[in-house]
């Protein structure tokens, strides 16, 4: 019974890694344009963004759920990778934003008057 119990638990633990592996597979950034003059989309859409980064947060819930599971061994070293991965995602995101919010607040400061000239 313990074994049947064990390739279960293993099973339900593949099946969330796939869902994750799928979801992040075709997920992508969109891009909407910036000023008056700017035909080219530079700046992240923030509805995506939002949608990505709460994803982001979940899988990151359920890989520390799955990585405290006693069934998880046959597959630590991917929850392990991805884990750290999404937490990279997650901080360079953090900073790309930052950034964005800083280039948007100066950019009329630096393209307009005395700066520009």
């Amino acid at each position: 019974m313990d074994v049947t119990e064990s390739a279960d638990k293993q099973l339900k633990i593949e099946f969330a890694l796939e869902e994750i592996r799928v979801y992040w597979e075709s997920a992508a950034f969109e891009f909407n344009t910036w000023g008056k003059s700017r035909d080219i989309p530079c700046v992240l859409n923030g509805t995506v963004v939002q949608t990505i980064t709460e994803r982001l947060e979940e899988d990151q819930m359920v890989l520390t759920t799955l990585n405290a599971q006693r069934h998880v061994t046959p597959f630590k070293p991917r929850v392990e990778e991805l884990n750290k991965t999404f937490s990279e995602v997650n901080e360079t995101l953090d900073l790309w934003i930052k950034v964005q919010l800083l280039w948007t607040s100066l950019e009329p400061v630096v393209t307009g008057g005395d700066i520009a000239r």
